[in-house]
Parts: C-alpha cells; structure tokens; sequence
C-alpha cells in the first residue's frame, strides 16, 4: 500500500459529467489498497454530480464504483431539493443516498425527518425509517416508517406510513397502523385498527377512508 497527501488551495479536477465529482477539499490523501483507488478527503470537501451538490467535513471517496461516504455537517442540494443528516452513504451509479441520523430531506411542498433515510434522487422518492414524521399541506404524520414518492406536477407527496401512524390535520386526529395517501385522488386509506377524532366525536372501523377538497 502506498499513499500520496496533497494540501490543496485550487477547485479539483473534474471527471465525466455522469459520475461523482470532487470539487473541492482541503486535504487529498489518496490511497491504493488492492489495486483500487481510495481518496480520504478531509476539510470543506464538496462533491457535485449533475444540478446536485454535496457538503461535509470528511469524505471517502472510490472513484472506481462510485460510492462515498460523507461524515459531519453532511448537507445536498439537488435542484429545490435538501438533505441534511450526520453521516451519508452515496451509491452514485444507482443515485441511491442513504442518511443516517438526523436525517431530513424537504422541498417547497413537504418536509420529512427520520432516524434514516434512503433517498432516491432520479425519482424523489424514499423511505424513512426510525421516528419518521412528515409535513404537508398543514398536516402531520407521524409512524415508525413512511414510504414516499412526489410525482412531476404534484404539489404533495404521496405516501404509505407504517407503524403507530398518527394523521394530525387541524382539529382532526386520525390513528392507525397503516395509513396510504394518494396524492393524485387526494384520498388516505387508514387501516389496522384506525380510528379518527374530531372535536367530541370518535369513528372507528376495519378501514376509513379520508377524502380531501
């Protein structure tokens, strides 16, 4: 194993426009372990592949796959879109990021936490796990998972929530084990024990379905 370190005070190279790209960093180490090309990066690294932009304090970086992880004050933006948590994993070929702690990904329209989450970022899609809780349009959901995908055109996501659901919806309270809201008919399927309060009055039943204007 051998091992080159670099102090470096001008923007990287690029690579092919299809792949993750290193922009910047303040310290380059870059090792080779079993033939394979490993870059530790460490200091304002910034990465950027397409419109998205990656921030942190640390990176690993394999070029010849494509996959990094990104350790303190992880921050992508990729067109109107965040993500912030405490470490990341990207899969850049399959444009697979997975956050871990404090995770959160929001837009204009919805703004989702989590414990972890796998973003999906060609699709604006993903799936929260861990005290998952989403905003939209004056709701709160809250469950241990929420399933999510935001289609071209909408103005919410659509989602499937699974796990403790809880829908708060001004003086509304709905609660379930499975919650799926589908965006384009505007309607939530609440099932496995759901019921639904409102001011004093209480509904329960096998399923419920909640239409919205």
């Amino acid at each position: 194993m051998y091992y080159i370190i670099l102090l470096l005070s001008i923007p990287l190279a690029i690579f092919a426009d299809d792949r993750l790209r290193l922009k910047r960093a303040d310290i380059l180490e870059n090792v080779v372990i079993d033939g394979q090309a490993v870059q530790y990066l460490t200091g304002n690294v910034v990465f950027e592949k397409g419109a998205m932009i990656i921030n942190c304090a640390k990176a690993i970086n394999i070029e010849k796959t494509g996959q990094g992880s990104m350790i303190g004050n992880v921050k992508v933006v990729d067109d109107n879109r965040s993500l912030t948590c405490d470490s990341l994993h990207y899969d850049s070929p399959n444009d697979i990021l997975n956050g871990f702690g404090n995770a959160r990904v929001w837009d204009n329209d919805y703004d989702l936490l989590a414990d972890t989450l796998v973003y999906y970022s060609k699709l604006d899609s993903g799936i929260a796990r861990g005290n998952a809780e989403l905003t939209q349009k004056s709701q709160i959901i809250t469950s241990h998972s929420i399933y999510y995908a935001k289609h071209t055109g909408e103005d919410a996501v659509s989602y499937t929530a699974e796990g403790d659901v809880t829908i708060l919806d001004d003086e509304r309270k709905a609660t379930c084990g499975l919650a799926i809201y589908n965006r384009e008919d505007q309607t939530t399927w609440l099932k496995l024990n759901p019921h639904v309060t409102e001011k004093d009055q209480t509904m329960a039943g096998s399923e419920i379905i909640l239409r919205y204007k």
